[in-house]
């Protein structure tokens, strides 16, 4: 019996451990909420955890699809030249990049003259003959049946009045035709800086960017969304970047300096024009508001120094060497001209109020023949300054400090025997593009009751042409 029952026991032990391991496995489940699979697949490996996120953007990856333009405008060496006109060279070598036709829209030019530029009507229906588009019938009596479709469509603005057309409008007008819709907002938040004369105070900037920049984009209704981050561009090293009488400077950072006026930098200063960032580099005198100034080709502007006898203060502004003479020919500029003049137009105005504004007194006070003009000219301006009234040195004298300060350069006063006075004479001359040009408002005032026959007098080398 005993015996039994120790078998029996023995029998029990084993049944006792599976039923206290079942009801702690059924603990565990009531406090997890799961099966044991869930409780599984509730605890994965690193590798399971990254997959579905890895899948996620690669679908989101699949699902852009990007369309694509490529360039067809180029520029040369960071300049674009967006104000030069385009020739008929350049239209035809354009349309063949955006058409790719079989024949050249040259064919249809008379006299093909490549390097000349081409006239708006001209180069609409160049467009048309590329693109096979035709004219409708009731435009075929315009006399610019070409330039009244294009203006029909929108390829232009309607207030053009040039006959020709200049490579940023060209620029606008080809992407017009071909449905091209730059991406103004990118590009304003982006600001790349593709070329140093195309900022984005150009007025063809965003076109100039759509046909001169590869882009990838999304369709947006009428509009093009640009991936800004496909944008691979170079961008144009630190300096001065000169070209054809005209200079930008890139700063450190890569941008284009636009603050107007003068600046210091680290090679001279400069005179930034406005906030385009143009630079003049002609070596010519140019006006500012604040005084005549000398722009060398390098650049910079010419301080402390003189050359060809005009005198360049430490400013680098111009002087006659005299602060009475340069305050009383500042006043008089500011009371006989306005900003909006131009350069002949406020020399006009100066050449009016003399003829009007001196009496005429004749004097024995003739400076002795081969005298220095810039000499006996300061004398005489102070004579007229204090008495008001003078003989034709005084005349000649005033002329010709108002004409340098207004810019001109080659301007000096003459003595001598004159076309139409036997006795001695004084008077100013003026060399534009190496021809001089008398202006003599003494002369005039003897000779008309109104002034401008002796106004820019042309002068052959032989003898003087006074025309009205």
């Amino acid at each position: 019996m005993i015996a039994v029952l120790k078998a029996k026991r023995l029998w029990l032990f084993p049944l006792l451990l599976v039923f206290a391991a079942t009801i702690i496995v059924t603990i565990l489940l009531l406090c997890t909420g799961s099966a044991p699979e869930e409780a599984q697949s509730a605890s994965p490996t690193a590798e399971t955890q990254t997959e579905p996120v890895s899948e996620a953007v690669s679908a989101t990856e699949e699902t852009i699809a990007y369309s694509s333009h490529v360039a067809y405008m180029q520029g040369t060496d960071s300049f674009f030249m967006p104000d030069r006109l385009l020739t008929r060279e350049e239209t035809a070598v354009l349309l063949f990049r955006l058409f790719d036709g079989d024949t050249s829209p040259a064919d249809g030019m008379d006299d093909f003259l490549p390097d000349e530029p081409i006239l708006r009507e001209d180069f609409f229906a160049a467009i048309c003959k590329a693109s096979a588009q035709e004219l409708p019938d009731e435009l075929l009596q315009e006399d610019a049946p070409y330039c009244a479709f294009a203006l029909r469509n929108g390829w232009f603005y309607s207030d053009a009045d040039s006959d020709f057309v200049s490579r940023g409008e060209a620029a606008h007008i080809l992407n017009r035709v071909t449905g091209r819709t730059p991406d103004r907002d990118t590009l304003l938040r982006e600001t790349p800086l593709f070329f140093v004369d195309v900022s984005p105070f150009c007025p063809y900037y965003s076109d100039i960017m759509e046909a001169t920049v590869g882009h990838e984009f999304l369709a947006d209704g009428n509009t093009e969304r640009w991936n800004a981050e496909g944008l691979i561009y170079e961008v144009p090293a630190c300096g001065l970047h000169r070209q054809d009488g005209i200079a930008y400077y890139i700063q450190e950072d890569g941008t284009l300096y636009t603050t107007p006026g003068l600046s210091e930098i680290p090679v001279g200063t400069i005179y930034v024009v406005d906030e385009s960032g143009m630079i003049y580099a002609d070596n010519q005198m140019h006006m500012t508001p604040d005084g005549v100034i000398f722009c060398r080709r390098s650049g910079t502007i010419l301080k402390g120094a003189s050359l060809n006898g005009y005198i360049f203060d430490e400013s680098g502004y111009y002087t006659s060497g005299n602060e009475s003479i340069d305050a009383y020919i500042e006043q008089m500029i500011a009371v006989v001209t306005t900003d909006s003049m131009t350069q002949e137009e406020m020399l006009r105005a100066c050449y009016d109020y003399i003829f009007y504004s001196i009496d005429y007194q004749s004097n024995n006070n003739h400076p002795p023949r081969g005298a220095d003009p810039s000499t006996w000219a300061e004398e005489n301006m102070l004579r007229l300054m204090e008495r008001g009234k003078g003989n034709c040195y005084c005349y000649a004298s005033e002329m010709y400090y108002l004409a340098r300060r207004l810019g001109y350069s080659g301007v000096t006063a003459v003595s001598g025997k004159f076309a139409v006075r036997r006795s001695d004479h004084a008077w100013t001359e003026i060399t534009i593009d190496g021809i001089p040009y008398i202006v003599d408002p003494e002369a005039d005032s003897k000779c008309n009751p109104a002034p401008g026959m002796f106004f820019l007098a042309r002068y052959d080398g032989t003898q003087y042409t006074f025309e009205k």
